[in-house]
């Protein structure tokens, strides 16, 4: 479904005359999703693609079964990294020590210090399990673990040891997701989309969570629908839940998890940041592939279309 840009606009214009003349010449480019898929048939000379989003499920949907002539690579800037890994960690702080029930005892004037502000569980109690362990779940890592946490990590496939990170425990896989779960305290999603991704905790595959913990999704709201999201939080499974993304998105206004209890949400702006931020994120990472370009170097963050990011 098209969504309408509206944080930013001149994503929604045509490309003037000039613009398509100059893509018709063009070997290497750095754009946006939207606008690659407009114009990508006028580019017949197109070697070398860098989008300035950290997903490419928009592209690999709308491309399915016909991969483009050129290599594309995504966002694997360190600036949106630590976007992330700020909203993983400030959302967890902001839970635990009730913020948001401290914001409305203060509009209410209710000086409250009983056990739900005093008796918060430090970061550093916690065990934190990260979906998705690629460039942007080891940021979320290594931020996490200056708070001196446990981190487990689950990736698609077993992690040799001259792979692993320093900033994770322990490293789970494909046919561990009960055991993974059972360690949580909190389950951080930082998935892209793809077809062995969606509906990933979806079912009843939450019922594993032994210590009944926060799911905070970051990645794609494909992860696990509402309806298995709401009978996860109704069934006691997860504690609560902390969303930036949705199943559909925008989230509907009749949506139920607007006013659910257990439930806060942002608009998936966890790693959006200032224009300044992913301005310079986005132009490290073109700087630095198209080097290696031009040295006949492997890229990062090229999309592989058979796996779906």
């Amino acid at each position: 479904t098209y969504m309408k840009n509206t944080s930013r606009p001149w994503l929604e214009r045509d490309l003037f005359e000039d613009e398509v003349e100059n893509l018709r010449q063009a070997e290497v480019l750095l754009t946006d999703t939207r606008t690659l898929l407009k114009m990508m048939d006028q580019a017949p000379k197109l070697r070398f693609v860098q989008i300035l989003s950290t997903g490419a499920d928009v592209l690999t949907s709308k491309l399915k079964g016909r991969p483009p002539h050129f290599v594309v690579s995504r966002n694997t800037g360190t600036g949106v990294a630590l976007l992330m890994a700020e909203y993983v960690v400030g959302a967890a702080i902001c839970w635990e020590r009730g913020f948001l029930e401290a914001r409305e005892n203060q509009l209410k004037k209710v000086y409250d210090r009983g056990p739900r502000f005093a008796l918060y569980r430090s970061i550093r109690d916690l065990t934190f399990g990260i979906l998705g362990i690629g460039s942007m779940g080891l940021e979320v890592a290594r931020v996490l673990k200056s708070f001196q946490c446990t981190v487990h990590g689950f990736s698609r496939t077993p992690q040799g040891e001259s792979a692993r990170s320093p900033y994770i425990d322990v490293y789970w896989s494909t046919g561990q997701m009960e055991s993974f779960l059972a360690e949580c305290d909190y389950v951080i999603g930082v998935l892209p989309s793809t077809p062995t991704t969606k509906g990933l905790l979806g079912g009843d595959v939450l019922k594993a969570a032994k210590k009944c913990p926060v799911l905070l999704n970051a990645g794609r709201g494909d992860l696990i629908s509402e309806k298995d999201l709401l009978n996860a939080l109704d069934a006691g499974w997860i504690s609560g839940t902390i969303l930036d993304v949705f199943e559909t998105e925008p989230l509907p206004e009749e949506s139920l998890l607007w006013t659910h209890p257990k439930v806060f949400l942002t608009p998936h702006v966890s790693a959006y940041g200032s224009w300044k931020n992913r301005v310079e994120s986005t132009l490290d990472c073109f700087v630095e592939n198209y080097r290696r370009l031009q040295k006949g170097e492997p890229l990062l963050g090229v999309v592989d279309w058979s796996a779906g990011y």
